[in-house]
Order: C-alpha cells, then structure tokens, then sequence
C-alpha cells in the first residue's frame, strides 16, 4: 500500500503487528511509520478456512469421535 504522505510503500515497525498477535488479536494500535513518521491505525483481523477432513484419524484434537462422512 502507498503512503498518502510520501508516496513510497507505507512501512509499520514489526512491533506493532506482534504486539497486536499477542495481546490483542482482534485489535488496533496506534503507530507511526518507519516511511514518513505519520501516524496509521493499525487493525488485526482473525479469519478462519473450514475444510473437510478427509484423513484417518477417528477422534479431533478434544477426543471427540469423528464421524465417516455420508456423501
């Protein structure tokens, strides 16, 4: 993404986006960039990807029983 302000890539120090993974992962920060020095509001976001399991084991990662699936 460009940087409104000095037009080159915009760059956030990489504290910022660990400090959001490990104390506020559906959070913002405040940061100033590594570019220009402006500030930016930075914005986690938590997404998850469903998939069918298809593989052999017979009970998930809490020792649930895994169903065969009826297709």
């Amino acid at each position: 993404m460009e940087c409104p302000n000095c037009k080159k890539p915009i760059s956030i120090p990489n504290r910022v986006y660990r400090n959001l993974e490990t104390y506020s992962p559906d959070g913002m920060a405040l940061s100033v960039s590594d570019c220009c020095g402006i500030g930016f509001v930075v914005k986690s976001t938590i997404s998850f990807k469903i998939t069918l399991y298809t593989g052999e084991k017979t009970e998930d990662d809490w020792g649930e029983k895994i169903k065969k699936v009826t297709l």
